[in-house]
């Protein structure tokens, strides 16, 4: 299934994967699409942190969904390749009652198994929702960094 692309710059270009897309609308995962101009401001704050914390994102391919995954307690979220790396970021988050309160705690117990896997990795809930998105994930893998966006169910 072909990519499609939804930022390019003379320095970054960013493409949905194309089987992801279709991965998460044919199994019953809530989600919401955010639009271009959504999706590019949050690329651009994702980018900025990553950069901010000392990340080497230079010469890496971007794949993301443009898709926010809601996250429900106790409903657990199987992502399609390359994405189900993220996979156990995601188990943390749904087996939380308030991952919100305690994101500083999360975010540390899943670096520790990223660091673990030597999987470079990163992790943040927003203070306040952005676009109705409360957070994100991005991990680089074989030189993809890949990012997907999260909301916590209200």
């Amino acid at each position: 299934m072909e990519n499609y692309v939804i930022y390019d710059t003379d320095e970054i270009k960013v493409e949905i994967d194309g089987l992801f897309h279709k991965f998460l609308e044919s199994v019953v995962i809530k989600s919401f699409k955010l639009s271009k101009t959504q999706c590019n401001i949050l690329i651009e704050y994702v980018l900025k942190r990553l950069k901010q914390n000392n990340y080497d994102i230079r010469d890496v391919s971007i794949k993301l969904s443009s898709r926010v995954i809601i996250i429900e307690n106790e409903k657990y979220i199987e992502l399609a390749e390359p994405f189900d790396i993220l996979a156990i970021g995601y188990d943390t988050l749904v087996s939380e009652e308030n991952p919100k309160e305690n994101k500083k705690e999360l975010s540390e117990e899943i670096s520790r198994y990223y660091k673990y896997l030597n999987t470079t990795f990163y992790m943040e809930i927003f203070d306040e929702p952005t676009y109705k998105t409360d957070g994100v994930m991005a991990a680089i893998v074989d030189k993809n960094l890949l990012i997907t966006f999260f909301a916590f169910k209200q």
